[in-house]
C-alpha cells in the first residue's frame, strides 16, 4: 500500500509548503468598511431633490447639476472656512499639505532650560553647596543618539 502512494507524493512534491515561505504573499486585504463606504458616497452623484433643498434659502452651497457627495461637501467646508471657521481652514490645510512635523531641536532646548531651572530651584530649597545634588556633567545638553 505504501508503494501505491510513492508515485502520488512525487506528483504533489512542486505544491510542497517551502519553508519560511508564505502560503499566501498577498496576505488578506484590508477592510476599511466606513472608509470604504465614505469613498464610495462621495463618488455617487447628488440626487436633484436633494440639490435643490440644499441650494434653497440662506445657507445655499450652490451646487451644479450632476455634482457628487464629496464636490458638495468640499464646497461647504470652503465655504465655512471663508465664512470664519478656523476648523475649516486647519481641515483644508491638513488635507492639501498633510500634518505638520515636529521640530526636534526645540525641544531639545527646551528639556535643557528646564532640568538647568529646576537645578536652581533644588539648589535653593537644599542650599547652596547642593550636596544631594548629582554633578552637572552627569546631565548632557544634548541627548546621545
Amino acid at each position: 500500500m505504501a508503494e501505491d502512494r510513492k508515485p502520488q507524493i512525487e506528483r504533489l512534491a512542486p505544491f510542497r509548503f517551502v519553508k519560511g515561505r508564505s502560503g499566501n504573499p498577498s496576505g488578506r486585504p484590508a477592510r476599511l468598511p466606513v472608509s470604504g463606504l465614505y469613498a464610495k458616497l462621495c463618488e455617487m452623484e447628488v440626487p436633484e431633490n436633494l440639490r435643490r433643498k440644499l441650494n434653497r434659502g440662506r445657507k445655499s452651497l450652490g451646487l451644479p447639476k450632476n455634482c457628487t457627495f464629496g464636490e458638495a461637501l468640499v464646497l461647504r467646508l470652503f465655504l465655512k472656512a471663508l465664512a470664519g471657521s478656523e476648523l475649516a481652514a486647519k481641515e483644508i490645510r491638513v488635507a492639501i499639505e498633510g500634518h505638520p512635523t515636529r521640530r526636534v531641536e526645540s525641544l531639545v532646548v527646551s528639556a535643557e532650560v528646564d532640568s538647568n531651572f529646576y537645578r536652581n530651584k533644588l539648589k535653593t530649597l537644599l542650599g547652596e553647596d547642593g550636596k544631594y545634588l548629582p554633578a552637572a556633567s552627569d546631565h548632557p545638553a544634548e541627548p546621545e543618539p
